[in-house]
């Protein structure tokens, strides 16, 4: 997993790179991403599909944050499904 999404009221164009961070368990996650979508909603915010760009491995890499959180959310889900709360 490498990718994210993000709604947002600032305008940006899909191959724009940006600076992004990324706060989970107490982390912090930085790095940089690439617009890949834009998708205009109906409450005036957009909704953009990011993907990271390749950067050195780090411990608070964003990659490395993406990789985590998603991880954590999987977990959550099997653990639901197996009928824990």
């Amino acid at each position: 997993v490498t990718g994210f999404s993000v709604l947002s009221k600032k305008q940006y164009k899909t191959g724009q790179v940006i600076d992004a961070e990324l706060r989970f368990e107490g982390k912090r996650y930085v790095g940089k991403t690439s617009i890949q979508s834009v998708t205009h909603m109906d409450n005036g915010l957009t909704r953009y599909g990011v993907n990271c760009v390749k950067a050195a491995a780090s411990p608070t890499s964003l990659t490395n944050g993406v990789q985590k959180i998603s991880m954590a959310v999987q977990r959550q889900q099997l653990n639901r499904l197996a009928g824990g709360a």
